[in-house]
C-alpha cells in the first residue's frame, strides 16, 4: 500500500508565511514584504495605522535604525481560519529616535500579540497589542511606579 504524501493544511501554510516574514525581517530582508504582503495591506497598531506594503517596509526601516540590535522572538504561532496569531517578544537597545523619543541608549524587552490575516498566501491585514507602557518605562521615558 502506498502512503499518501502529507500535504500541509492551509493553517500550516499561513503559519509558515507569517513565520517566514519575521525570519526574513530579522535578517534585514525587507524585499520579502514584496512577496508576502499585498500592496494595499493595512496594519492596525499601537504605533498608528499603516496603509500599504511600502508603509510596512518604511516602519521597519525606521525601527531598525532606532533599534539596530532588535530581535523578535516568536513564542507561539496559532492559526485558525484566515488568521495567524503570534505571541512574541521584541527586544533591543534604542540608539536612535523612535516614535519621537530621542535615543536613550537603554535596552528594552516588549511582549506582544500580533494577528495577521492571510488570504491566498498573502498577508493582507495585521493587528497588534504590545506592552508599550513597559517599553517606555524601561527606556526611562515614563517613570516606574514606586
Amino acid at each position: 500500500m502506498v502512503e499518501k504524501e502529507a500535504y500541509p493544511t492551509s493553517a500550516e501554510k499561513d503559519k509558515a508565511i507569517v513565520s517566514r516574514l519575521f525570519e526574513e525581517i530579522m535578517k534585514g530582508n525587507l524585499a520579502v514584504a514584496d512577496e508576502l504582503i499585498l500592496e494595499d495591506y493595512a496594519q492596525h497598531s499601537v504605533f498608528g495605522i499603516l496603509n500599504g506594503r511600502e508603509a510596512f517596509k518604511q516602519f521597519f526601516i525606521t525601527f531598525a535604525s532606532a533599534v539596530p540590535d532588535a530581535h523578535f522572538e516568536i513564542e507561539d504561532v496559532i492559526a485558525k481560519g484566515d488568521k495567524v496569531v503570534t505571541r512574541l517578544t521584541v527586544s533591543g537597545t534604542q540608539t536612535g529616535e523612535l516614535q519621537g523619543i530621542l535615543s536613550t541608549g537603554k535596552k528594552f524587552s516588549m511582549k506582544g500579540i500580533a494577528i495577521f490575516r492571510v488570504v491566498d498566501g498573502n498577508i493582507v491585514e495585521h493587528w497588534d497589542a504590545v506592552d508599550q507602557l513597559g517599553m517606555l518605562q524601561e527606556l526611562g521615558v515614563i517613570p516606574m511606579p514606586s
